[in-house]
């Protein structure tokens, strides 16, 4: 599999763990077998089943998913560095009950420290999900990317692709690094230009809502059909009379 043009960056600057230990044997690399597009849609699908699971609408998931997934591809380069769907690379504190593994991250100074670990995709999704959705620090950003549909669309430019998305997935992820996640700095927004636009290309636009079924049209449909039921009723009796 060829690497991403901006894998090597990713890699050098953040997401560039090592694996080590896991608590319960030998760590999984869960996405280095798979393309970088089928890293993309795969990730991308099990976001999408855990923002539905909190009833964010269809077609504003697809697109949440879309910037979730971008910031995967940043912490993971495309799953070369995913271990255990450990999509997130979520710090391992003292409530964490899972299974763990220890990583040595970039602002790991003194050492290897323990992240958590997951059995399944969806696991792994639900958990990074949570983190960036319903956790305090972070959820005002979220909040505020579903609410700038309203100002939409917005394009995104980055290693000669361009994106048109209905939200500002941009101003998201600045809002997330701000509250916490990880430094901020300019490279890091470039990353995500670039791993958002990477995945805008492989997943394309949200499919559009399915047709509701029109109200009334059956009994239209019947009423039409005694009218002339009873028309051709009538016409016999006055031919038999």
């Amino acid at each position: 599999m060829s690497a991403p043009p901006s894998l090597a960056l990713l890699l050098a600057s953040y997401g560039a763990a090592g694996a080590l230990v896991h608590a319960a044997g030998a760590m999984a690399a869960t996405g280095r077998a798979l393309s970088a597009d089928d890293w993309i849609r795969t990730r991308h699908a099990a976001a999408m089943r855990a923002l539905q699971r909190r009833g964010v609408d269809p077609t504003l998931a697809w697109y949440a998913a879309l910037a979730l997934v971008a910031h995967w591809a940043h912490e993971t380069g495309y799953g070369r560095a995913e271990w255990d769907y450990a999509l997130g690379n979520i710090r391992a504190t003292s409530d964490w009950t899972g299974p763990i593994h220890y990583l040595q991250g970039s602002d790991d100074l003194t050492g290897p420290r323990p992240y958590r670990a997951y059995t399944t995709l969806d696991a792994g999704a639900e958990d990074a999900v949570r983190l960036a959705v319903d956790v305090a620090r972070y959820r005002p950003s979220f909040l505020a990317l579903l609410a700038s549909r309203a100002a939409g669309p917005f394009v995104v430019r980055a290693d000669g692709r361009t994106a048109q998305l209905p939200v500002d997935t941009v101003q998201w992820y600045a809002d997330l690094t701000r509250a916490g996640w990880h430094p901020y700095s300019e490279e890091s927004q470039y990353i995500f230009r670039s791993t958002l636009t990477r995945a805008a290309q492989t997943v394309g636009a949200a499919p559009a809502p399915a047709p509701a079924p029109a109200v009334g049209a059956a009994p239209a449909v019947g009423a039409a059909l005694g009218v002339a039921v009873g028309a051709l009723g009538l016409w016999w009796w006055h031919r038999a009379h």
